[in-house]
């Protein structure tokens, strides 16, 4: 058993001060460190030239150096998150596949950036550059087309010029439009008629126009699968949070109606960038 130096995990955040003058590096450990704990992990944090976290599972225990000072700090940051994974998986697999190193960095990079505040609503996201990654997939054209097409009218949708006609997508309270999307807002009632493919958008509190909390969106596309089990054969949940605790909480849910034929696909909207993620668990 590796034993690690600290007994407790509440004084991390005055150790980081201590070990680093660099604002840039404590936040990246700082929200390294929240976003293990919200996984399901404790974490110690050791002095060293190096930053050390000890991170606990249970009755087990790893260590793991974090290096995130070279010029191209972007990529030492990703090689620094692929460590913590591979740690994580000597610990416990299923945590670890709850862990998508790109995810965080996405994640942080939303969080840490005050430029990105403006650079998010201003930024044409990059729409084929999504489709080329899920060509890769064993996803066929047409169902590729559909998840472009949702994720369009899902951010589309938070666009208060657009309007409730949204590119002939339907929004919170209109039924299936005629490209078969609806799209979920927190300002429109349940659609009065079901449609063959669903959007919903989850956004951060400081960019939350028209658009659900994480939380919220999961469980309001849950409750249009719900009454639309018969019609609707995809969902595509669009976010620009990355919080995996946040999807343990409806695993069972979506397990379910994808066995009952409704396809749920994640994509992650940082800045114009579109990520298709992973389900943790699977």
């Amino acid at each position: 058993m590796i034993e690690c130096n600290y007994s407790k995990t509440e004084n991390w955040k005055g150790r980081l001060i201590e070990m680093s003058n660099s604002a840039k590096q404590r936040s990246f450990i700082r929200d390294l460190i929240k976003h293990l704990e919200e996984i399901g992990l404790k974490v110690i944090l050791e002095k060293s030239k190096n930053f050390i976290l000890c991170i606990i599972y249970r009755d087990k225990k790893k260590k793991v150096a974090i290096s995130c000072t070279p010029s191209n700090r972007a990529i030492a940051q990703l090689k620094a998150l692929s460590d913590v994974k591979r740690t994580i998986a000597e610990l416990d697999e299923s945590i670890a596949r709850a862990f998508n190193p790109q995810g965080v960095l996405q994640m942080m990079t939303n969080n840490g950036s005050s430029q990105n505040k403006n650079m998010d609503n201003e930024a044409i996201p990059e729409y084929e550059s999504l489709r080329d990654t899920l060509t890769t997939t064993e996803l066929d054209n047409s169902t590729i087309d559909d998840i472009i097409a949702a994720v369009k009218a899902a951010i589309e949708s938070t666009d208060l010029s657009i309007g409730k006609d949204n590119g002939g997508s339907s929004i919170g309270n209109g039924g299936p439009a005629p490209n078969g999307i609806t799209v979920l807002t927190p300002d429109g009632n349940f659609p009065a008629q079901c449609s063959r493919i669903v959007t919903v958008y989850a956004r951060e509190q400081k960019n939350r126009v028209r658009a659900y909390s994480l939380k919220k969106a999961l469980e309001a596309l849950i409750n249009y699968y719900s009454h639309c089990l018969r019609i609707t054969k995809l969902g595509v949940f669009v976010t620009d949070v990355w919080r995996p605790s946040e999807l343990f909480a409806v695993e069972t849910a979506l397990d379910f109606y994808e066995a009952k034929g409704i396809r749920t696909i994640i994509i992650l909207k940082s800045n114009a960038n579109l990520h298709l993620l992973n389900f943790p668990w699977r």
